[in-house]
């Protein structure tokens, strides 16, 4: 467990040539023409070590064959940047698109060429279950978090993107949720009556600020997990915090950004939220789909996404490289997992291309839905105060005569007889 509060969520990093090194030539590979070096030799072995400790699918491999191919794989290496064909090889082996080596600082370009080819080679033998399903779809093409009021039925309702978050450092990790958070400070006091969240194209990338940022409209409590080889690790969102809590509930928390305006409350947002997605949300846009996942009054809309909500950390190499390795897979509040990807309730085809948000299929069809929610939710109109009804029914009219007067006596109308009788 000492390793999981450095436990995040990352996409496919590919390093890019050194602008400074491009007028500068590698010496080629010296290669051995028998066997490998010790000093390559033990790098190798190292990095066999480091995937078969950790990495979450490594269990399902016969490591005593794997290690005999490896070192097949780098006969003749010299130096322990010889044997990262080998290191490629090996992770395809694992049938785990999501752990990959990340390349040491300072390599030449024709260097890093090389090794890009010597990567794409490795993948070419993977089963085609593990090669890449899908093209990017268009909305990657979006880099910078979002939003505005987008109106359906008359009601508003705020619409925030969500892209990659490809933050490297924690400056630029508070700069992405700052942005996020912002948004929403700016839309809600223009009181939407729900929310979008667009995720599509976003590839993945670091999943803090994005929960951190989204936190307020996905309210505070436990939203998921990594489930690894031992065990559940939950992450939750909690009053601008987002983090890791172990079984003692003791809580590491990754990103803090405190909510400082009572727009956005941290606590549960009660209006529904659509959740847009599609086959290019991958990674920790994943799981952050899935945090929304159990949420009271959510839907989601559009395609399956990429499959690849997993947990990725990086462990270092001895010459500087990383080996980034699937150590854990992600699961929703109730502890499900998507290791096929996570499909929506709505299913849109995919576009080509951008789509004019008035021709987007996906976002209207979830404006569509907010708005029949929203009109569902709404408490129903007091009735009209009913008028007094009055009876038709008339009262019979009483005359009352004035009693007789002391002096007076009342005559009767019958005279009576008087028959006396007399004794003999």
């Amino acid at each position: 467990m000492k390793h999981a509060a450095h436990i995040f969520v990352c996409s496919l990093l590919c390093l890019s040539p050194f602008a400074g090194l491009a007028a500068k030539k590698a010496p080629p590979p010296q290669n051995s023409p028998t066997a490998l070096t010790p000093d390559a030799a033990a790098f190798l072995n190292s990095a066999l070590d480091v995937m078969q400790q950790h990495d979450l699918r490594g269990q399902a491999v016969d490591w005593s064959q794997l290690r005999i191919d490896a070192f097949k794989q780098a006969a003749g290496a010299f130096n322990p940047i010889d044997t990262y064909p080998a290191i490629y090889w090996a992770l395809v082996q694992l049938n785990d698109p999501a752990s990959h080596l990340r390349l040491p600082e300072g390599l030449y370009p024709d260097q890093i060429a090389l090794l890009q080819q010597a990567e794409k080679d490795a993948r070419k033998s993977a089963p085609a279950s593990e090669r890449p399903h899908a093209p990017p779809t268009p909305f990657v093409a979006r880099h910078l978090p979002e939003g505005h009021i987008a109106k359906f039925e008359g009601k508003n309702f705020g619409y925030v993107v969500l892209p990659t978050c490809d933050a490297k450092d924690k400056d630029g990790m508070m700069l992405y949720a700052a942005d996020v958070r912002h948004i929403l400070t700016d839309l809600s006091v223009q009181n939407p009556r729900g929310w979008i969240i667009d995720l599509r194209g976003n590839t993945g990338g670091n999943m803090w600020p994005m929960l951190t940022g989204i936190g307020p409209v996905l309210g505070n409590g436990v939203v998921g997990s990594f489930v690894t080889a031992t065990g559940k690790i939950p992450w939750f969102y909690q009053n601008g915090k987002s983090g890791t809590r172990n079984n003692a509930g003791l809580e590491t928390v990754s990103l803090s950004l405190p909510v400082d305006s009572p727009q956005t409350s941290s606590a549960a947002s009660p209006e529904p939220v659509a959740v847009l997605v599609d086959s290019s949300t991958a990674n920790s846009a994943e799981a952050i789909t899935i945090a929304f996942h159990g949420r009271p009054q959510t839907r989601f809309f559009g395609q399956r996404t990429a499959g690849k909500s997993t947990a990725v950390q990086p462990f270092a190499l001895a010459d500087g490289a990383q080996l980034y390795l699937t150590t854990a897979l992600d699961a929703d509040r109730t502890g499900k997992t998507y290791p096929d990807g996570f499909t929506p309730d709505v299913v849109i085809p995919a576009v080509s291309s951008l789509p004019p948000e008035a021709n987007d299929a996906a976002l209207n069809a979830a404006g569509s839905w907010l708005a029949e929610t929203v009109a569902m939710l709404e408490p129903a109109p007091a009735p009209a105060p009913i008028a007094p009804v009055r009876s038709k029914r008339h009262r019979a009219s009483v005359v009352k005569t004035a009693p007789p007067t002391p002096t007076e006596r009342p005559r009767s109308t019958t005279r009576k007889r008087v028959i006396i009788h007399q004794g003999s």
